[in-house]
């Protein structure tokens, strides 16, 4: 198996000052700065490579597209970047990732062996997009839950199938040859579009939703996939920074279930990242 590599991201993103982040935080965070008991069960958390005390990110702007690290594809990426049914939301392949915990999330290069946690905080006007899990490959749980579909090295009785490594075994199933573009979403929508699904088994394999076979002959393999995986259908959130703090603010850390101990999250328009370390420090200054 060829996985692809780390991580791939080429970040906008521009050094501040701490005069500068002062200045956006009072013109652009105002909901930011009016949450109360601002503290780490709902702060929003990003490990990074380091960019500075403080930073500004504007993720749609960034020159190349993300592309998911430790994946067997990056397909998945491509579709909920461009899905009808996803429309409205932010597109991961443009977007900034982070979590609910500072241990949720690594985003480090493949040539950086730094780790520093930021404190991410959006814009009031940036629309963040939340799932139900703490990785977004587990979010899907209209998908099914077959062996397989956990990814490698994951025991049969994971509780959470992988988007993936569901949309992989789909492409290898149907025999869709595995050069693939990674990044172009015309060739692969082309494909999905023109590529015949008839097998009943291979449909109850990929389209049976607790007992349900949610497939509708009438539509194309793209259409179907639009609809399994539709945001709302799979418990997706959209909001504001003051509505996903809220949501941080109930997670169970000591949840049995691994997968729930922190939310992740992610958006495409501009956030500020402080060093967690220096997160006190700007806003005493703000309250003097």
């Amino acid at each position: 198996m060829k996985y692809l590599k780390r991580i791939n991201e080429s970040l906008n993103s521009k050094t501040l000052t701490k005069e500068e982040v002062i200045e956006l935080l009072k013109k652009n965070c105002q909901k930011f700065l009016s949450y109360p008991n601002k503290n780490q069960s709902n702060l929003i958390f990003r490990k990074d490579e380091e960019r500075g005390d403080f930073a500004l990110i504007n993720p749609k702007l960034s020159t190349s597209q993300r592309i998911a690290p430790y994946a067997p594809t990056n397909v998945h990426n491509l579709l909920i970047s461009n899905l009808d049914s996803w429309k409205g939301w932010p597109r991961r392949n443009k977007s900034l990732i982070f979590a609910s915990a500072k241990s949720a999330l690594y985003h480090t290069t493949e040539f950086s062996d730094v780790e520093v946690d930021y404190v991410v905080i959006p814009f009031d006007s940036t629309e963040v997009a939340t799932g139900d899990r703490s990785d977004f490959w587990n979010c899907f749980g209209k998908i099914p839950n077959r062996i397989g579909f956990q990814g490698d090295f994951m025991p049969d009785n994971y509780p959470r199938p992988s988007i993936s490594w569901y949309v992989w075994h789909l492409m290898r199933n149907l025999k869709i040859k595995e050069e693939y573009p990674e990044t172009d979403w015309q060739k692969i929508k082309t494909l999905l579009e023109e590529t015949e699904l008839v097998d009943q088994e291979l449909i109850k394999i990929y389209f049976e939703v607790e007992g349900e076979i949610i497939w509708n002959p009438n539509m194309t393999l793209l259409e179907n996939l639009n609809q399994l995986l539709d945001p709302i259908y799979n418990d997706f959130k959209l909001g504001d920074i003051t509505s996903t703090m809220n949501l941080y603010s109930q997670v169970d850390t000591n949840d049995t279930d691994y997968l729930k101990h922190a939310l992740e999250s992610w958006c495409e328009d501009e956030v500020i990242l402080i060093k967690y370390s220096m997160l006190d420090t700007i806003l005493n200054e703000l309250e003097n």
